[in-house]
């Protein structure tokens, strides 16, 4: 076989392989996923309330439903925070 009979068979198969993984992708149902972000800043505070230092965290978050302030404020402050007492605010934005 000559040279470009080869990389004619080559690129016809990468292309049904490719044609074959996209019409897969199509027999999936249900709902789809939305991948969303929310930006969680952790600030801690020493014993006189006087703050040591900001720390940003980005966390992802699966749906677009939960994809709020107020959902991220609660995701963020179940990840991150550590009780009532303890020295740290988490506040949570979606972007």
């Amino acid at each position: 076989m000559s040279e470009k009979t080869i990389v004619l068979i080559f690129l016809m198969a990468v292309a049904a392989i490719g044609m074959i993984a996209l019409l897969s992708n199509y027999g999936n149902t249900g709902a789809a996923i939305v991948h969303r972000n929310c930006l969680c800043s952790i600030t801690m505070y020493d014993y006189y309330g006087s703050p040591i230092g900001v720390m940003n965290q980005e966390v992802r978050v699966r749906s677009g439903e939960s994809w709020t302030d107020d959902a991220c404020s609660m995701r963020c402050d179940a990840m991150f925070g550590r009780g009532y007492r303890d020295r740290t605010s988490v506040t949570g934005v979606a972007i």
